[in-house]
C-alpha cells in the first residue's frame, strides 16, 4: 500500500521525484519504441525541438506479421526507475498527437498488468496534457511501458495500424505523487457536473430542478441492483483540501434510497464519514446534512458519495418465515428454518443452522456478500432522482440557525412536544401563536413542558433576557424559563408565576444574567404552584398540600405550627403520599418544576412571540399589552412632543430610556415634552384611570 505524502504539498504545486520528469531538452532519455510483442520495427525516435519525436512506420506484412492485425507501438523506457510503491500515484504527459492514435495505455515496463488508461485526441495543433491514474502499480524500480492503441470504449482498446506519416510528439512525461489539480472546496453544480462523475450504477449528469442548477444522480441497471450507486470526484479534475474538516451537502432525495454515505479517498485508501448515515426519502424539498471529517487526511481528497438501501434486519427481530431473507452488512442472509426468533444481527452469521447465505435473488449458488464498501439492505430506486444542489468543504463545524425572535406567525418555529403537552401552530383572535395544549401523562401532575428543538434552531446566550408575550386560559399558575446547553439546564427568574384565565395578553420577563454564553436551547414548563403556606392554616385530617415536587397528607390535623421548611420533618402530623393521595407509589415528583396539583388538560395557552436580548426590562411584568386599552404615539420619530391617543382617559405619563432610568413625565395629558431627550430609542408608559398600564417604544429624532 502506498505511503501518502501530503506536509510537502505545503511548500511544492507538484511534486516530481528521482525517476523523472523526463523533459527530452538535449536527448531521447533512453526511450525507445517497438511493436507490441517485442517484434523488431522500424520506428524512429529522435530528440527535436525540446520534444520526443516519435514516428511510426508503416509495416508491410513480410516484415512484420503483426502488422495484419496492427502492430501497437509502445513507447518503452525500461529503466525509469520509478519508485511505484512509495512515491508515484500518476503520470502526466504532455503532448500533439498527429496520428490516429487514440488512446494510451501504460504499464510498468515488461509486464501486462496494472495498466493506466487515458484517452487523447487525433489530429492535435497544439499540445494537450493528459494524466493517467498509475495506483496500481507495484516495484520500487520499475520501467514504463506507454501502448499506442485506438480507443473503443473498452478498457483493452482496439488495434492501431500505422499509416505513412504519423508521428506523435511528447513534450514531457512526468511522475507524480499528487496531481495538480484545482482545489475546490464549494460545488453548485450550477452549469455542470464539477468533476463528479458515474462510478457504478448512478448516472452524475447536471439538471435543472425546481430552478436550481443541481448534479441529478440516477441510477442505471449494474450486475447487483442491490449495491450502492456511487459517484465521485474525478480526480483528473479537481480535489479537496484534506485540512477541511466538515462536508456539507444539500440534497434532495426523491429515491425511496435510504443510506447516504460520504467517503474521501487519498490514492488507494478510502475513509467513511459521518455522522449522516440515513436520510430521508421522497423529499418535496431540500435537506442539509453534516459530515464530521475530524479523521480527513491532509492531502488531496477524492470524495465519493455512496447511496443505497440500509439493513432491513433489526436488533431484536419479528419471527421470520422460512426463505425470508434480510441483508446485514452487505452479506444476504435467507431464513432456513423459521426458528430465528431468539437470533440478533451480531450471531446471524454464525447461526448456520437456521440461515444461510444466498445471492440477492436468493441462491444459495455464486452466494458471493456484496463488498461495496455501503452497507446495504434491497435494490435501489432505478425510478427516481437525488439532485445535489450543493457540497461544501470547510472548517466550520454545523451550526443550526440563530433564532433570537419567535413571532409563530406561520410555524411552531422548533417548539415542539417535551412532556404532556401538544405545542401547535394556531391563529388565535387573529394573531399568529404557538398554542400549549396540555395532553395526558403518566402523571397530570407533572408540569407541561415545550422547548426548541436543538435539530432546527438555537438561541444565543450572550442575551441575557428574555420577553415572553402570552394568554394562559387554563388554571395553571406556574411558569417557568430554562436554558438548556448541552446537559446542564438552568432555570431562570424572576418571573415563576403567572396569572390564570386571561382575556388577553401578558408580556413576562426573565432575568438571564446567569445564562450561559454558548448556545441555549429553551424549555417552557407550565405546572400548578405550591399550595403550602409559610404560615399554614389549619388542614383536616386527609387535607393534600404539595411542596418542591412531594405530596404531603394530613395525618392527625393537628399541624397549626408546622411550617414549609419543617414539613419533611414532621412524620407524626403528615405523610407522604402520591397525587392519588396512597401511600402506596408516593415517589415526589422529579420533573424539575414546582407543582401542586393537576393539570389543566382542558384549556390552552397561546404564546404570541418569544423574544432574547440585551435589553432590561423598563417596567413591571404585566406592564405590555394589557386588555382592550390601546395606545397610539404620534409622531414617531418624535422631535419636541409626543402625542398619544389612548381609548381611555390617561392619568400618567412615564418616559424610560432603554436602561430603565425615568427620564420625562407628564399627569393627566394626553402629550409629553421630548425635547430635551437625546437621540434614540425610548419606552413611554401610560397608566389609564381604571389602573391598567400599556407601554410602547418610540425614536426620539
Amino acid at each position: 500500500m502506498k505511503t501518502k505524502i501530503t506536509y510537502l504539498l505545503l511548500i511544492l504545486p507538484l511534486l516530481i521525484f528521482a525517476q523523472g520528469p523526463f523533459n527530452f531538452d538535449t536527448s531521447t532519455e533512453g526511450f525507445t519504441c517497438n511493436s507490441s510483442g517485442g517484434a523488431a520495427a522500424p520506428h524512429t525516435v529522435t530528440q527535436t525541438g525540446g520534444d520526443l519525436k516519435v514516428v511510426f512506420i508503416a509495416l508491410v506484412n513480410n516484415n512484420d506479421p503483426l502488422s495484419l492485425t496492427g502492430n501497437n507501438p509502445i513507447i518503452r523506457k525500461t529503466d525509469a526507475g520509478i519508485n511505484a510503491d512509495t512515491n508515484i500515484n500518476f503520470i502526466e504527459i504532455r503532448l500533439k498527437n498527429l496520428s490516429a492514435i487514440s488512446y494510451l495505455r501504460l504499464c510498468p515496463a515488461t509486464t501486462t498488468a496494472n495498466y493506466g488508461n487515458v484517452q487523447i485526441t487525433t489530429g492535435d495543433t497544439d499540445y494537450k496534457t493528459y494524466v493517467i491514474d498509475v495506483t496500481a502499480w507495484t516495484g520500487l524500480t520499475v520501467g514504463i511501458d506507454i501502448l499506442c492503441k485506438k480507443f473503443t470504449g473498452s478498457n483493452a482498446g482496439g488495434a492501431y495500424t500505422p499509416v505513412v506519416g504519423e508521428y506523435i510528439l511528447i513534450d514531457y512525461i512526468k511522475p507524480l505523487a499528487y496531481l495538480v489539480t484545482p482545489e475546490v472546496n464549494v460545488f453548485n453544480f450550477d452549469t455542470a457536473a464539477e468533476g463528479f462523475t458515474t462510478l457504478t450504477r448512478a448516472t452524475a449528469v447536471t439538471a435543472t430542478d425546481s430552478g436550481k442548477g443541481t448534479l441529478q444522480v440516477k441510477y442505471v441497471s449494474g450486475t447487483n441492483n442491490a449495491l450502492a450507486a456511487v459517484v465521485g470526484l474525478n480526480s483528473t479534475i479537481a480535489h479537496v483540501e484534506g485540512s477541511n474538516k466538515y462536508a456539507h451537502i444539500t440534497l434532495k432525495n426523491t429515491t425511496t434510497n435510504n443510506q447516504f454515505q460520504l467517503k474521501g479517498k487519498v490514492a488507494t485508501l478510502t475513509t467513511a464519514f459521518s455522522p449522516s448515515q440515513t436520510f430521508t426519502v421522497s423529499d418535496a424539498d431540500y435537506k442539509t446534512y453534516d459530515f464530521d471529517l475530524s479523521t480527513w487526511d491532509s492531502g488531496y481528497q477524492f470524495p465519493e458519495l455512496n447511496f443505497a438501501v440500509k439493513d432491513t434486519w433489526a436488533a431484536a427481530p419479528t419471527t421470520y418465515a422460512i426463505n425470508d431473507i434480510v441483508v446485514v452488512s452487505n452479506t444476504y442472509y435467507k431464513s432456513v428454518t423459521g426458528d430465528n426468533t431468539a437470533v440478533d444481527a451480531a450471531a446471524l452469521k454464525l447461526d448456520t443452522t437456521n440461515w444461510v447465505i444466498v445471492n440477492a435473488a436468493g441462491a444459495v449458488a455464486d452466494a458471493t456478500p456484496a463488498t461495496n464498501g455501503a452497507v446495504i439492505g434491497g435494490a435501489l430506486d432505478m425510478t427516481n432522482s437525488i439532485y445535489i444542489d450543493s457540497i461544501v468543504f470547510d472548517n466550520t463545524a454545523p451550526v443550526i440557525p440563530e433564532v433570537n425572535v419567535f413571532n409563530f406567525n406561520a410555524t411552531a418555529e422548533g417548539f415542539d412536544k417535551t412532556t404532556r403537552a401538544s405545542a401547535v401552530p394556531a391563529t388565535e383572535s387573529g394573531k399568529g401563536t404557538l398554542q400549549v395544549k396540555y395532553v395526558s401523562g403518566t402523571n397530570n401532575a407533572l408540569a407541561a413542558v415545550v422547548g426548541l428543538n436543538s435539530t432546527i434552531a438555537h438561541v444565543e446566550g450572550s442575551n441575557k433576557y428574555a420577553h415572553i408575550t402570552l394568554k394562559n386560559t387554563t388554571t395553571n399558575n406556574q411558569f417557568q424559563l430554562k436554558g438548556k446547553v448541552a446537559t446542564l439546564t438552568t432555570a431562570f427568574s424572576p418571573s415563576q408565576t403567572f396569572t390564570v384565565s386571561d382575556a388577553d395578553y401578558k408580556t413576562y420577563d426573565f432575568d438571564l444574567s446567569t445564562w450561559d454564553s454558548g448556545y441555549q436551547f429553551p424549555e417552557l414548563n407550565f405546572a400548578v404552584k405550591d399550595t403550602w403556606a409559610a404560615a399554614p392554616t389549619t388542614y383536616a385530617i386527609n387535607d393534600i398540600v404539595v411542596v418542591s415536587n412531594t405530596y404531603y397528607k394530613s395525618v392527625t390535623g393537628d399541624n397549626t405550627a408546622v411550617d414549609a421548611a419543617a414539613l419533611k420533618l414532621d412524620t407524626t402530623n403528615w405523610v407522604i403520599v402520591n397525587a392519588a393521595g396512597a401511600v402506596a407509589d408516593a415517589t415526589p415528583a422529579t420533573n424539575g418544576a414546582v407543582i401542586g396539583g393537576a393539570l389543566d388538560m382542558t384549556n390552552s395557552i397561546y404564546i404570541d412571540s418569544i423574544v432574547f436580548d440585551t435589553t432590561a426590562p423598563v417596567l413591571g411584568t404585566n406592564d405590555f399589552k394589557q386588555g382592550s386599552n390601546t395606545i397610539s404615539l404620534y409622531p414617531n420619530p418624535a422631535q419636541e412632543v409626543l402625542n398619544i391617543s389612548s381609548s381611555n382617559s390617561i392619568t400618567n405619563i412615564e418616559v424610560y430610556d432603554l436602561l430603565g432610568k425615568k427620564v420625562a413625565t407628564n399627569n393627566n395629558t394626553k402629550n409629553v415634552n421630548v425635547a430635551a431627550l437625546g437621540k434614540g430609542a425610548y419606552i413611554v408608559k401610560v397608566v389609564h384611570e381604571n389602573g391598567s398600564v400599556v407601554a410602547k417604544q418610540f425614536i426620539k429624532e
